[in-house]
């Protein structure tokens, strides 16, 4: 299976909690296995690290991220099936609607990879550091 493909029977949502903690809630289908999250500041990091985290049906939150950056968090299932998941949200000085469309379902059941293809507003108000 390929690395950033995603298995329908897992369905992991992410949301910002605040600055620095976000929330991973996982929803099975029709199961309820182990799941291990990793997390990296790179799509490849995130696939090659130690598990930041192990949990059933429900939730678990990461804290200490550092908000000036971004996370990609991969996680895996004792059955072996895998997500790569992100905020869509890419946070820039410049402007507030830039966005990551990576995860998105193609035609054929692939996805989108994430950190591929974005989409914004506003591009001319972008700075320097951006």
């Amino acid at each position: 299976m390929d690395d950033e493909r995603s298995d329908s029977t897992l369905d992991i949502r992410l949301e910002r909690i605040n600055t620095t903690t976000v929330e991973l809630s996982w929803h099975p289908k029709d199961q309820t296995p182990e799941v291990a999250v990793c997390a990296g500041l790179r799509r490849k990091d995130a696939m090659e690290k130690i598990p930041v985290a192990k949990f059933h049906q429900g939730n678990v939150q990461i804290t200490g991220l550092d908000p000036a950056k971004r996370h990609y968090y991969h996680i895996v299932d004792e059955a072996g099936n895998r997500v790569m998941i992100a905020e869509r949200r890419v946070s820039l000085d410049g402007t507030v609607n830039f966005r990551d469309i990576g995860g998105y379902k193609t035609r054929d059941g692939r996805e989108v990879k994430w950190g591929k293809v974005f989409r914004s507003d506003g591009l001319s108000r972008l700075t320097e550091n951006d």
